[in-house]
Order: C-alpha cells, then sequence, then structure tokens
C-alpha cells in the first residue's frame, strides 16, 4: 500500500546522516519533513555523449521508455496518438518497457485500431536500446506524476534528441524548453500534441534542440 510505503521511506530518511537529492525537486520535497541542514543536492556533472547519430531518412518515428505504469502516462499518450495521426500521417510510435499496464496498452492498440502506427518493444537494454534512440526522431515522455528525476531526457540529450515532456518534477529541470525540449503544461495533452507535431514539422527546429540536448 502507498501509505506504508511512504511511512518506510520516512523512518529510512530520519535515521539517515545525510540524504542526498539528485533535483531541486527532491530537494523541496526532503525540506517539508527534513532540517534543511541535513539534506544536500548533488550537483550534476555533464557526461560524454556517445558518436553523433543521424535522424532516420524517412518517416517521423516518436520513442518513450520506461515501466509501464499509469504515473508513467504511456496509455494517455496512446489516447492522444490519434490526433498526432490526423496531423503527421506517417508518424510511428515506439513504447520500451514492461509493467502492469502492458495490457492496458494493448488494449489501447486495438480500440484505436493503431496496429499499424504503434510498436511495443518490451524491455530494451544495451546496444538494443541504443539502436532504439538512434532510430527516433524525437522521445516523448508522458508523464504525468512530479517525476523525481528522470533519466531518460538526459539519455534523450546524449543521443541528440529533443524531449516533448510535461513540465513537472524532475523533468521541469532536466530539459529546458525551447533549448533541449518542448515543455507542456502539466495535464494538458493538446499542448503536449502540439510539441510533438511542431518537432514533425521542423527538422531544422529538431536539429538545434537535439544538438543542444547532446
Amino acid at each position: 500500500p502507498v501509505a506504508e510505503a511512504l511511512a518506510f521511506r520516512r523512518v529510512r530518511l530520519d535515521r539517515a546522516a545525510l540524504p542526498l537529492v539528485a533535483s531541486a525537486h527532491l530537494e523541496r520535497l526532503a525540506r517539508e519533513t527534513l532540517p534543511a541542514a541535513k539534506v544536500r543536492r548533488l550537483a550534476l556533472t555533464p557526461i560524454a555523449p556517445g558518436p553523433e547519430t543521424p535522424e532516420p531518412a524517412t518517416g517521423f518515428h516518436v520513442l518513450t521508455v520506461g515501466t509501464l505504469t499509469p504515473k508513467k502516462g504511456q496509455r494517455r499518450l496512446l489516447d492522444l496518438w490519434p490526433q498526432v495521426l490526423a496531423a503527421v500521417p506517417d508518424a510511428r510510435l515506439h513504447i520500451v518497457g514492461d509493467g502492469p499496464c502492458r495490457q492496458s496498452i494493448r488494449d489501447g492498440v486495438e480500440q484505436h485500431g493503431l496496429h499499424d502506427s504503434v510498436q511495443m518493444h518490451g524491455r530494451a537494454e544495451g546496444d538494443a536500446l541504443e539502436a532504439l534512440f538512434a532510430g527516433c526522431h524525437v522521445v516523448a515522455l508522458p508523464t504525468a506524476w512530479p517525476e523525481p528525476f528522470g533519466r531518460v531526457a538526459l539519455e534523450a540529450g546524449a543521443h541528440g534528441r529533443p524531449v516533448v515532456a510535461y513540465a513537472v518534477g524532475g523533468h521541469a529541470e532536466t530539459i529546458v524548453p525551447g533549448e533541449t525540449g518542448i515543455l507542456a503544461p502539466p495535464e494538458d495533452g493538446e499542448a503536449f500534441v502540439a510539441g510533438l507535431t511542431a518537432l514533425a514539422r521542423d527538422p531544422a527546429l529538431r536539429a538545434r534542440l537535439g544538438a543542444a540536448g547532446r
């Protein structure tokens, strides 16, 4: 149960000599319950990106990576996908991950008739995940809850791919709107779709945001 999980974490935080957090969002949450002097935020150090990867030459491929859960928002993105297709008929959505919402997402593909434009890849790691990043034009992060940090946004940047996400939690820090990606207001699905379609229609914008992210 959620209450038990939160109580367990609170006990561990109270016992910790020095809680370390990776985002300003987590720092604010920790300081609500712990003495300010007890919390320290780690400075982010830039990492060396991998080799530059050219975009796919055809279509418009959108990649989303994460555990398939309600809070990660893949099903919500799927429900919005027909709007993307109406504006960008050759768009293709690649869903990477596994989890309790796997069947719900499959049901959504069936419900919306998206078999030709949505592909579920299951879990992917290592070279397989690298290939999926290389094979996309944009990374979509439809997380609606306040993500504590959000590693995938940085992985997208390392691959030179712009990101579209909601401005929640750590994503509001790891994605610079108009510089490395597009942030939609929380819960604003129309703005999320608009961000994807804008990037689909503007290769120069994708290249600029991706290069900045890298």
